[in-house]
């Protein structure tokens, strides 16, 4: 509320926000985002400029703390609505207007550069007492020094005054798109949240609104950067966050919002435009499909880690470009780029630069006007998951609230838990920098953790909330992790041996209770869990189903399948030292990086252990510590009081009535047949890189 009417009168404001007495400022957001209409931009306006200073950081400032997850998502949601409502007004075609103050203002940006970079200069040559506006000065005539320093910062201020004046003008004359362009172009300014929600934003208006072709070129080109550029492995991440007090209906809502945005960014702009896009080329005979593979970032990253593997060089997490920054003609690089990496550009990539962007754009409406996937269309039992989640997980909407679903392609996920398995925490270098990328000044080079201890962290394939039985054990199997059976964060379980046991037990549960009541229909009904099983590659999940978990070969089996993934317990002392190896590693890695710095090379990245890293090292410390003091191994004993347990009971009572229905079955053992030998065990399990997730 307080946000909201900060700026303005709140004389235009629409419908939506006169609610605002009786809803959250989130609520009214959502349902303008969903319900768009051009009418709503001047109130959507105010609330993102309210929004922005809470979320927004300079680049010469050091990055700010992550926003309340309340404020994020108000901002993100804002963004997503600007575009939405943007894109119903017809008389909102380009963005000239914008192009003329953006110029205006970046020659004042350049006259501060200038005068900032030659005070600087003349402070360091007065601080050394020799070196002065390129002549030797003898430390006792060095007053015009002094003076040339205090002039130049009369001149700062005043320009600092006369760009704050111009910032608040050219604010007030920016269009809605051109809005989300200096939002989604800015990695280095706002979090990543909100950068998706401004890439919504423009994809809907993209899609849907009525720009020239040269505004929806740029727009396009935008777009495919941030999804396959040099940061798509985080903006491929794609949070839902739920609303203060949700029920299933807003759980619903905000899953399909995620889900939406998986298919209309990473796979409408991503996997299927860069897959036909190849193939337009291969036909051309440009390039080849099969010469020329699209390589996930993360993998790469994994290949680096093997033993003997050649590029070890690690590589700097960059913050992106700040604005004013206009649609450029060739979109800036967004992210976490290598600054020690390769500059050779990956063939992918070539593949993707190839053409016109004309071109480019046309092959996205192509593909647009045959097939928009749509939630409902895609994902049709969307509302029975919502309402299985509420239904079977005690406190769900605590638990996905405090620790929110991250949505993420299935290639994504499965190379994500590959990496961070046994080491579930990360260093990452990164760099705060004025543009241009490696010629601008270097403001600051920092540390930062990427921890994923936590449920829902490693992330879930969007495509498994298809059906009831690929999302919803997922989900199940992090909840376990978080509360326990009851949902309680006392209670969290954290031996995977013991999580997978009753994931087994909660999926067969879901399949007798999701069966249909006729038995001659159970060989239909079976036939279609086959078939959504394989859609999504979880095969493995099949011998899951069949197998006698009662059984000590299967026992040993599924213990040596987990502890191969995630490793052995610890005692205290071995534990700590290892982390004290790694922090060791980390800092050999940092120091090589700083070593091989070309660009600022002064500033360089603090070690663990130092001063300003301590805090940050502590936390390392004790995740590295955390993760191998767990016990993952199940004893006879604690399976058979896992499955003994009134919960576990109760699903293995749910699953023998099933199986002693006529027919119920079969199909599951035609697809396939459940007689194994403990090898053939070990081998099917070792396949389950996450159990039962993708």
């Amino acid at each position: 509320m307080r946000l909201f009417f900060t700026h303005g009168s709140s004389e235009d404001v629409d419908v939506v926000f006169r609610r605002l007495g009786r809803h959250h400022l989130l609520a009214a957001i959502l349902e303008a985002r969903r319900a768009p209409r051009a009418a709503y931009l001047p109130a959507l306006r105010r609330v993102w400029w309210s929004l922005e200073a809470e979320v927004r950081s300079d680049f010469d400032q050091s990055p700010a703390e992550e926003p309340q997850p309340y404020v994020l998502a108000c901002a993100d949601a804002t963004a997503a609505a600007l575009g939405a409502c943007a894109a119903r007004d017809p008389d909102y075609r380009d963005f000239s207007a914008d192009q003329t103050h953006r110029t205006e203002l970046e020659e004042l940006y350049r006259k501060h550069r200038e005068h900032v970079e030659e005070h600087n200069r003349l402070v360091e040559a007065y601080k050394a007492g020799h070196v002065a506006a390129g002549m030797i000065l003898p430390a006792s005539e060095d007053e015009p020094v002094v003076e040339m320093i205090k002039n130049l910062r009369r001149m700062i201020e005043a320009s600092e005054h006369h760009l704050r004046q111009a910032e608040v003008r050219y604010r007030d004359r920016m269009s809605p798109g051109f809005i989300l362009w200096r939002i989604l172009a800015d990695a280095q300014g706002y979090p990543i949240a909100v950068r998706q929600g401004a890439a919504h934003g423009l994809y809907q208006l993209l899609a849907d609104g009525h720009l020239d072709d040269a505004a929806r070129e740029e727009v396009f080109e935008l777009l495919r950067t941030a999804v396959s550029g040099e940061d798509a492995r985080d903006f491929g991440e794609r949070r839902v966050r739920l609303p203060a007090a949700a029920d299933r209906t807003e759980l619903r809502a905000s899953l399909a919002d995620g889900l939406q945005w998986m298919l209309d960014l990473m796979e409408g702009i991503g996997e299927r435009w860069q897959r036909q896009w190849r193939a337009t080329l291969a036909r051309r005979g440009e390039t080849s499909p099969e010469a020329r593979p699209a390589v996930d970032p993360l993998l790469a990253a994994m290949k680096r880690l093997q033993p003997g593997a050649e590029d070890v060089e690690p590589e700097e997490a960059v913050d992106g470009p700040r604005p004013p920054a206009g649609p450029p003609s060739e979109p800036p690089g967004l992210g976490n780029a290598g600054e020690g990496a390769s500059a050779e550009a990956s063939p992918a990539a070539a593949d993707e630069e190839a053409g016109t962007p004309a071109e480019r754009l046309a092959l996205f409406d192509q593909l647009l006007a045959e097939d928009r996937p749509s939630v409902e269309e895609r994902f049709p039992r969307l509302d029975e998951i919502a309402g299985g989640l509420i239904e079977r997980l005690p406190g769900a909407v605590a638990f996905l609230q405090r620790y929110p679903l991250r949505l993420m392609r299935r290639d994504h996920q499965r190379a994500l838990f590959g990496l961070y398995a046994k080491q579930p925490i990360r260093v990452q270098l990164w760099t705060r920098y004025t543009p241009p990328k490696n010629a601008g000044p270097v403001h600051r080079r920092y540390l930062a953790l990427d921890d994923r201890s936590t449920p829902n962290s490693m992330g879930i394939a969007y495509p498994l909330f298809r059906h009831p039985l690929l999302a919803l054990p997922v989900v199940y199997h992090e909840y376990l992790h978080y509360g326990g059976t009851t949902g309680d964060p006392e209670n969290g379980i954290g031996n995977e041996t013991e999580v997978l046991l009753r994931e087994i037990l909660f999926a067969r549960r879901l399949i007798a209770e999701l069966a249909p009541a006729e038995d001659d229909r159970l060989g239909d009904f079976e036939r279609q869990l086959i078939d959504e099983i394989r859609a999504v590659g979880l095969d493995p999940l099949l011998p899951q189903l069949l197998c006698d978990l009662r059984r000590d070969d299967v026992l040993e089996a599924i213990n040596r399948s987990v502890l191969a993934t995630y490793g052995e317990r610890l005692d205290a002392e071995q534990a700590r030292r290892q982390a004290e190896v790694q922090i060791h590693l980390e800092n050999v890695g940092i120091e090589l990086s700083n070593r091989t710095l070309t660009w600022d090379p002064q500033i360089r990245w603090p070690h663990l252990g130092s001063e300003s890293t301590r805090e940050l090292t502590d936390r390392f410390r004790r995740v590295l510590v955390a993760s191998r003091r767990i016990d993952h191994r199940v004893s006879r004993a604690q399976r058979d009081a896992v499955l003994q347990d009134a919960d576990s009971a109760a699903a293995s009572t749910a699953w023998q009535s099933y199986r002693r229905r006529a027919g119920a079955g079969v199909a599951l053992a035609a697809a396939h047949p459940p007689v194994f030998t403990p090898l053939t065990i070990i081998r099917l399990l070792a396949q389950v890189r996450e159990p039962l997730a993708a």
